[in-house]
């Protein structure tokens, strides 16, 4: 609707030197009774098309100048890509809340590690089953906390043979192995190593 309403269907700004003398200002009587006689508008224009438009009023008539829209048209551009990046940064904190909010829920332990093997996430599930919290799990080597020692030449060597090849001999794969608790206990575990986005 509008001069807004224009500028959106032409994605490219518009003028309008006289409100008064233009049929399609919808607002040209409250403009009037403020002072306001001419108004200018620009598009943001995002990947997908415009995504809004920004209407300025003045109290002096000013006609139209091709160099000022070009200049407005470059702000319009530099505002979409600041949307943009807000957006990509509002999706990424929604789905971090909802990662970490599955992670802290989830019955199953659920270990994150770096690929030096040391802890990087503990969550509640595996505190109580293992015995550690995770304050003094994280950064400390996966394989001195949960692996019981017999087994921890074996781990060590698997990690680097995959560092080394990259060849998943056990990834995405159910295992059937013994886990250690803090107190030197063991007990069977089920296990499914899973490596994250592109991270080492």
């Amino acid at each position: 609707v509008g001069l807004p309403g224009r500028v959106w269907r032409a994605a490219e700004p518009r003028w309008v030197a006289k409100i008064g003398e233009d049929s399609e200002f919808p607002r040209a009587g409250v403009a009037a009774r403020a002072g306001l006689t001419s108004a200018t508008a620009i598009p943001i224009i995002g990947a997908n098309g415009v995504i809004g438009v920004i209407e300025l009023l003045s109290r002096t008539t000013r006609p139209p100048d091709p160099e000022h829209a070009q200049e407005l048209t470059t702000v319009g551009r530099q505002l979409a890509h600041y949307v943009a990046r807000v957006r990509a940064e509002e999706r990424l904190r929604e789905s971090e809340e909802r990662a970490s909010a599955i992670f802290e829920a989830a019955l199953d332990c659920v270990i994150t590690m770096d690929h030096e093997g040391s802890v990087v996430d503990f969550n509640p599930a595996a505190e109580a089953t293992f015995g550690y919290s995770r304050d003094d799990a994280v950064g400390r080597p996966l394989v001195d906390l949960i692996v019981p020692p017999e087994l921890r030449a074996t781990h060590r060597a698997g990690l680097r043979r995959y560092l080394a090849t990259r060849e998943p001999r056990i990834l995405n794969r159910r295992l059937e192995l013994e886990g250690c608790r803090s107190d030197g206990s063991t007990f069977p575990v089920e296990l499914t190593v899973t490596r994250i986005g592109g991270r080492e």
